[in-house]
């Protein structure tokens, strides 16, 4: 075993490489920062978005929004007429107790 040299002086001379290479631009640093914080961005606002609810419960329609009765007196009495709907799937319950007023200007 006279020819085998194991002190490590042939492995010296042996070239070893790097992988490394040149560093990346500053600019892939930027993108990649900016596209993390869109994505935070986006995933913190649909956490915070009200959540809708998916038809449960009552839900009230009324047949027009809005009556226009022209110019009247403050303390002439009119008649109006709304139809209200349930388009929910419970039961809708209205309390009368409540009467409606009507105030000027309105």
């Amino acid at each position: 075993m006279a020819g085998l040299n194991l002190t490590g002086a042939s492995m010296a001379k042996q070239k070893t490489k790097t992988t490394g290479g040149a560093p990346l631009p500053t600019w892939v640093f930027l993108v990649g920062a900016i596209v993390l914080l869109t994505l935070a961005g986006i995933g913190i606002w649909t956490l915070l978005a009200p959540q809708t609810p998916s038809g449960s419960g009552p839900q009230l329609r009324v047949n027009q929004e809005r009556i226009e009765l022209g110019k009247q007196p403050f303390d002439k009495m009119v008649r109006a007429e709304f139809i209200v709907t349930n388009v929910g799937d419970s039961a809708l319950t209205l309390d009368a107790s409540a009467p409606v007023r009507a105030l000027e200007g309105c």
